[in-house]
């Protein structure tokens, strides 16, 4: 509206409100582009990321996974297939999405996404994908799902640390114990035989015989329930027992990072035609969100806070307001 305001005022017709333009000027932009893009946006991150705002003087990651629905389109349909628990032409195309945020900057480090269904397409597929991104010194922090004697071996031999709940098939040590403050023990994990609808039988003899773990108990606070999660972090000189609970408990930062990536950002539903397109502007979506976490940054270090102690949303709406009130040179002359 404002455009058009200023195309009237000095004589020009109004720009069409129809959205084939757009569509066709966005199905233009290089997927590589906006790939570099997000790349110089996790860069810059880093850049702004304070000491005090790391754990342990260490960069951790919260891995969680959604799902968005596309546009119910045969091209849609073809490579995103809706859920196989509907009947055929019931259901949209449903993509599964997987991030990795950073705990210190809010950032999406890292993004991967694929069909619903599907041998790789669940959330420890898409998480493996994501290891050859991973560097050393890392910690990742994930719920029960990722607690998976493969990648908790592939990662420590890389020195990449994992925090995760403990997974409902793993035998819990604390199950016959009235455990009402936080404990712990270290276990011995031998590797399990091997399941080809899991792991490739190559991929299977390069796992070590056994690792090492520490399976940690705590209350949670103000809740009679407790918590029991897995970790390679084995210095408890280092890594005190309650330093990890915490670390866990910060775990639900994916879950309302997810939400700003699906509700501010408005990518619950998703509105291309074509696969090529939803490719587009899931990396478009991507990028808008971690400018704005560049934007968080750089007040949280304004203001000394830390960034997710300011509100994502008000920082979008900030800056769009921003954006539509200021003016240039030209406009002024």
């Amino acid at each position: 509206m404002r455009l058009n305001k200023i195309r009237k005022d000095n004589g020009l017709e109004p720009v069409s409100a129809r959205a084939s333009a757009y569509c066709y000027a966005r199905n233009r932009l290089p997927l590589d582009l906006l790939t570099n893009l997000i790349d110089l946006t996790i860069a810059i991150a880093e850049t702004r990321a304070e000491p005090s705002w790391r754990w342990h003087d260490r960069d951790v990651y919260l891995v969680d996974g959604f799902m968005v629905r596309a546009p119910d389109t045969d091209a849609n349909q073809l490579a995103y297939p809706q859920s196989t628990s509907q009947e055929p032409g019931l259901g949209y195309p449903i993509i599964r999405a997987l991030t990795l945020t950073s705990l210190a900057t809010k950032v999406v480090a890292h993004f991967e996404y694929g069909p619903m269904d599907g041998k790789g397409n669940g959330e420890l597929g898409l998480f493996r994908k994501t290891f050859e991104f991973l560097k050393e010194n890392q910690i990742i922090v994930g719920d029960s799902h990722f607690d998976s004697y493969y990648d908790m071996a592939v990662l420590s031999e890389r020195n990449i640390d994992c925090v995760f709940g403990i997974n409902g098939t793993r035998e819990d040590p604390f199950a016959d114990q009235d455990v009402h403050q936080t404990s712990e023990v270290l276990k011995t994990l031998r590797k399990p035989p091997h399941d080809s609808s899991r792991i490739s039988r190559d991929a299977w003899l390069k796992l070590p015989e056994s690792i090492r773990i520490r399976i940690i108990v705590f209350q949670v606070q103000g809740r009679s329930d407790r918590k029991v999660l897995v970790t390679t972090l084995l210095d408890q000189e280092k890594y005190p027992t309650q330093d990890i609970a915490d670390l866990y408990g910060l775990r639900w930062e994916a879950e309302l990072d997810i939400r700003c990536i699906k509700t501010v950002m408005d990518m619950v539903e998703l509105r291309c035609q074509t696969p090529e397109g939803l490719q587009r502007e899931l990396a478009v979506n991507v990028l808008a969100y971690n400018l704005i976490a560049i934007l968080l940054c750089d007040t949280a270090e304004a203001i000394e806070v830390h960034p997710r102690q300011i509100s994502f949303s008000h920082a979008r709406d900030t800056f769009i307001h921003f954006g539509a009130e200021r003016m240039t040179a030209s406009d002024m002359e």
